[in-house]
């Protein structure tokens, strides 16, 4: 689990605005969100790299658009509160939990999340989390402790080898 910093607070942001600016453009929203999703853009953001990019918000529906397509497909939209705050839940969960945007994704579709909205957005962006983990019987935390346990083992190996210790 890696801390809420400035990084997480200006990714945070940055996705939320995405998210409501994609209701000027033709589609629904969510095919918007699992095209978002699953982006070149959203690896970016996972790696932080995207905030060494200048890069504005009309440049990321042009990436989107080279990537996938233009698409017209659809019509529902979601209000401009609920895509602020979907955009800004799954980046939050993808900079503090260190999950890739696909993954999560995967985890908790577009419509899903528009459908728990009502219910969740008043809540702590961890709550909200960690009540749609519990709810698809995912434990984030022991996620986060298979990652580090994997690391550590890792570094025994790694030691073991320059010490010269056998099995």
């Amino acid at each position: 689990m890696r801390e809420f910093d400035s990084d997480g607070r200006l990714l945070c942001k940055i996705q939320a605005s995405i998210f409501e600016d994609s209701l000027k453009i033709p589609g629904s929203s969510a095919i918007f969100i699992r095209r978002f999703m699953n982006s070149a853009v959203a690896v970016s953001m996972d790696d932080k790299s995207y905030l060494n990019l200048s890069s504005n918000i009309e440049a990321v529906f042009e990436d989107l658009n080279r990537e996938y397509g233009e698409t017209e497909y659809g019509k529902i939209k979601y209000s401009s509160n609920e895509l602020n705050w979907i955009g800004y839940l799954y980046r939050y969960w993808a900079y503090v939990f260190e999950w890739s945007s696909s993954k999560i994704f995967k985890t908790i579709n577009g419509r899903e999340m528009h459908s728990i909205y009502l219910a969740y957005h008043s809540l702590d962006p961890e709550q909200a989390i960690a009540r749609i983990a519990e709810s698809k019987g995912i434990d984030i935390s022991a996620a986060d402790n298979t990652d580090r346990i994997k690391e550590g083992v890792e570094i025994l190996k790694r030691l073991k080898c320059q010490t010269g210790v056998k099995k």
